[in-house]
């Protein structure tokens, strides 16, 4: 595999990746779970997902999900255990 295909597959995952983590973000707000964001944060061959939540009438929290080497099914468990409204 060249460094240019290499490069593309990257960036094909990547762009995946945030795809489905804002498919999960909208369909969780339409089931009416009081989730702000879901957010990828990149930090070398790092991933995590960053759970921005409401709970209360003022107050907010976050939580993170490290996803860097769980496959796709495993990701989407560590990223939802962290909402507290679904554990």
């Amino acid at each position: 595999m060249t460094d240019e295909e290499w490069i593309e597959r990257i960036a094909k995952e990547k762009k995946a990746r945030a795809e489905a983590i804002a498919l999960l973000c909208q369909a969780l707000q339409k089931a009416g779970v009081p989730l702000l964001s879901l957010k990828i944060i990149e930090d070398g061959s790092d991933c995590t997902v960053e759970a921005m939540f409401k709970y209360g009438a003022r107050h907010w929290g976050v939580r993170y999900a490290d996803i860097s080497m769980d496959a796709p099914h495993t990701a989407l468990w560590d990223i939802l255990r962290q909402i507290p409204e679904l554990r």
